[in-house]
């Protein structure tokens, strides 16, 4: 798979190094790629089930991006209550990517 913002190629991160998950990252860019349901395993957290927390529409500040998954354009959003942080969602294929930082 390729990156959405810079197109290097993702690099697939050693198990353990991320918790509970292996993650697509960026070497160039540092962004990640969640399939759906690894964001709630990144942790050990009972507390939050981050794929249901309600989300809202989110400006994005550029291009749009395609889904390194299956290639279907991406929805910036934001968590209801955090208007400030923008995640691209994909549609189709529920998968996160998450920029640096």
């Amino acid at each position: 798979m390729d990156c959405p913002r810079c197109k290097t190629e993702l690099r697939t991160t050693e198990p353990g190094e991320h918790g509970l998950v292996v993650l697509d990252v960026c070497p160039d860019c540092d962004g990640a790629w969640f399939d759906k349901g690894e964001l709630d395993r990144l942790d050990e957290s009972v507390w939050t089930n981050v794929e249901t927390v309600e989300r809202v529409l989110a400006v994005a500040s550029r291009d749009p991006m395609r889904c390194p998954r299956c290639r279907v354009e991406m929805v910036p959003v934001s968590p209801r209550d955090a208007p400030d942080l923008v995640v691209d969602r994909c549609p189709s294929c529920q998968g996160f990517w998450l920029d640096r930082g």
